[in-house]
């Protein structure tokens, strides 16, 4: 009896030791949380705080280069959607981290940001290279419905009218194209340095990374001064603005720093912590997304505001009560008594 009771013992500790990194791969996404698209097809999911929770890797890897991931976008469900730029497909996981889709969507070159509005029917995606369109995909289907005309297009937001969409192209102006007559119109600003990632606040005010710094123009298109700063920071490239309404998160593409600012006062970051590249096995910080975030074309922000479970559709479980140390002290606790029994007259 004493040598089968070992024998279970074993199994069991050798399933928990096993089983215990996949028992709890699964997070479910909360309001707040940070993600950071860091290459190579992974992305780092944090806490508001700024702990790692997990990596999530959709495979999409390049193998060479910047081989970034870049633009995340959430739908009402709280499903997460990644750009994979030099890999040239958009990947969809759940909101616990499940991958979905690894290819949703069909580019025709480079696609770097995303956008969803229209209460989650509409996807808006930028495309940097080939004919550098913004391509409109209905959802969930991620069929292409419409393409916009623009030379080139790298991150991109709607204004609350829904129709017109704000967009950069790593020069020194910020251009704006009506989605629903589709035609060009005047630049919002020319008052570069180069622009990156931007969103719109919900006053129509433009926020926008700008290499050495942040900047914040008004509805009209004037720099509101002083721009946000953050000390050895030379080349903020990601932005987006915080569920909270009263801050907004920017991202160093060279240091890999993720930097947390007041809207206002204009002030040194009030958080900021690495971005875990090298852990992740990635290249760059390249996109940055906060689970509920303010979109103003999509008032309400989403999602709602709940953490909510999918069904995973690929073998993932979720064990939120049990970290991977206290399944590993219980497997080895579990030896510990197998080994007791051993030596036990």
């Amino acid at each position: 009896m004493r040598s089968s009771l070992i024998r279970f013992l074993f199994s069991i500790t050798a399933t928990i030791l096993i089983l215990a990194p996949s028992l709890f791969a699964a997070v479910p996404f909360s309001v707040g949380d940070v993600f950071a698209g860091v290459g190579r097809g992974k992305f780092n999911h944090f806490s508001p705080t700024g702990t790692l929770l997990e990596t999530l890797d959709d495979g999409q890897a390049v193998g060479a280069g910047e081989d970034a991931t870049t633009g995340m976008c959430f739908d009402p469900a709280g499903n997460m959607y990644g750009t994979n730029l030099d890999k040239n497909t958009m990947s969809k996981f759940s909101n616990n981290g499940t991958l979905l889709n690894a290819t949703f969507g069909t580019f025709n070159s480079l696609p770097e940001s995303c956008l969803i509005t229209a209460g989650g029917a509409i996807m808006y995606v930028s495309e940097v290279s080939g004919t550098g369109d913004i391509l409109k995909l209905n959802l969930p289907s991620g069929t292409q419905a419409a393409n916009y005309d623009t030379p080139r297009s790298d991150w991109i937001d709607l204004a609350a009218d829904g129709c017109t969409m704000f967009y950069t192209d790593e020069g020194p102006s910020i251009h704006r194209f009506n989605v629903c007559t589709n035609t060009a119109l005047p630049n919002f600003t020319n008052a570069g340095p180069n622009f990156y990632a931007l969103r719109i606040l919900p006053n129509g005010d433009v926020l926008v990374a700008a290499a050495a710094s942040v900047k914040r123009f008004n509805s009209a298109g004037t720099e509101i001064t002083p721009a946000y700063t953050a000390a050895g920071e030379t080349f903020f490239f990601a932005l987006n603005l915080d569920p909270d309404g009263t801050h907004f998160w920017s991202g160093g593409i060279g240091t890999g720093i993720i930097y947390k600012f007041n809207l206002t006062p204009v002030g040194p970051p009030v958080l900021s912590f690495s971005s875990q590249i090298a852990q992740a096995g990635g290249t760059l910080l390249a996109g940055l997304a906060i689970f509920g975030e303010n979109i103003v074309s999509n008032p309400t922000p989403t999602p709602t505001g709940v953490a909510v479970t999918a069904t995973p559709t690929q073998g993932r479980v979720s064990v939120p009560t049990l970290s991977s140390p206290l399944l590993a002290v219980l497997g080895l606790a579990l030896l510990a008594a197998a080994f007791f029994l051993i030596r036990r007259p």
